[in-house]
């Protein structure tokens, strides 16, 4: 995979190929395979390395304004943010629901309220 990668031209590897373009390109390397069992090499190779550096922007940037935290929960949402990057190293599955809602979820939690904002009480008293 790596050697398709980088034996396409330049545009193919700022674009990339097509979709789902990497399962031919393994299928016919090993003969028995249709998945790289990577998604950053799956997704350089069929979205190009633009695409590439998006999907990895948007996980530095839960890791960068998690670091900036200071509550309790901080750890956590660093904690999801390198889950979903380690997920990524063994599976392919670049379109998973489960996977974007999860990223969606670590980037709301760093991005709403601030370092010292404490959750407004759910009711007035009198």
């Amino acid at each position: 995979m790596v050697d398709a990668l980088i034996q396409g031209d330049v545009g193919d590897r700022t674009i990339g190929h097509s979709f789902v373009s990497s399962l031919q390109v393994v299928e016919d390397a090993t003969g028995i395979l249709s998945s790289t069992n990577n998604a950053y090499l799956a997704m350089a190779f069929e979205y190009g390395l633009l695409c590439l550096l998006v999907f990895l922007a948007m996980h530095l940037l839960v890791l960068v304004r998690a670091a900036r935290l200071t509550t309790a929960y901080a750890a956590a949402r660093t904690g999801i943010a390198w889950l979903l990057l380690a997920a990524k190293l063994t599976t392919t599955t670049t379109d998973g629901f489960t996977y974007w809602l999860a990223l969606g979820f670590a980037i709301a939690c760093v991005s709403v309220g601030g370092a010292g904002s404490t959750p407004a009480p759910l009711h007035r008293s009198a």
